[in-house]
C-alpha cells in the first residue's frame, strides 16, 4: 500500500507488515469495534495486502506516512560518538600546530634571506633571492601537507590511550582474555 489509511469496508484482510514492523505474521484487519491489537482497522504503508479485500480512506501520505518517517529516521546522519569528537578535536589541533611550524619555518627563512641579503651575500632583486622566496613556501606547504595525514594517526593513537586510561581509572579494562 502506498498510503497510510483506516479500514472503511471489508472482509477477511490480512496484511503482510513485516517490512515496516518486523514481524512475520499476518495481520488480520478489521473494522469491528471490538478489536483485538492484532486486528486494528489501520493500514500501514509498505505493507503488503495477502488476502481479503475492501475500502480505506486515507490518512497520511508521503514523508508523514509510518514508512515515510521510518525511512527519514534512518537517513539521518546518526550523531558524532565521544571517539569521533575526541579525534575531531585532536586532528584540528594538529592542523593548527602544522600551520603554526609551517608559519614559522617560512618566516625564518625568510629572515635568513634578508640577513643574507643585508651582508650582499645575496642580491635583492635577482633570480637567486627569488628561488629562495620560492623554496622557503615550497617547505612551508610541504609541512603542512606532511603534518595532518601524519597526525591521524597520531591523533588515534593518543585518543585510544586516553579512552583506555580513562577505563583503567573506571575498573573497565580488561587486560587479556584467556583462550584454552
Amino acid at each position: 500500500m502506498p498510503v497510510d489509511g483506516i479500514l472503511v469496508e471489508g472482509s477477511e484482510i490480512f496484511i503482510d507488515e513485516s517490512s515496516v514492523t518486523g514481524e512475520s505474521d499476518l495481520i488480520s484487519k478489521n473494522i469491528e469495534e471490538k478489536c483485538d491489537r492484532k486486528q486494528t482497522p489501520f493500514l500501514i504503508s509498505g505493507s503488503k495486502v495477502m488476502d481479503g479485500g475492501g475500502k480505506y480512506m486515507v490518512a497520511t501520505v508521503g514523508v508523514n506516512t509510518q514508512y515515510g518517517k521510518l525511512k527519514l529516521q534512518l537517513q539521518e546522519e546518526s550523531p558524532l560518538t565521544p571517539l569521533q569528537i575526541k579525534l575531531d578535536s585532536v586532528t584540528q589541533q594538529i592542523g593548527k600546530v602544522g600551520m603554526i611550524v609551517a608559519a614559522l619555518t617560512m618566516t625564518v627563512l625568510l629572515i635568513h634571506l634578508a640577513y643574507n641579503m643585508a651582508f650582499n651575500k645575496h642580491c635583492v632583486f635577482c633570480l637567486e633571492s627569488l628561488q629562495v622566496i620560492i623554496n622557503a613556501f615550497i617547505f612551508a606547504i610541504t609541512i603542512i601537507v606532511a603534518a595532518v595525514p601524519e597526525g591521524l594517526p597520531l591523533a588515534v593513537t593518543i585518543a585510544l590511550a586516553y579512552s583506555v586510561n580513562r577505563m583503567k581509572d573506571e575498573n573497565n579494562l580488561v587486560k587479556t582474555l584467556a583462550c584454552k
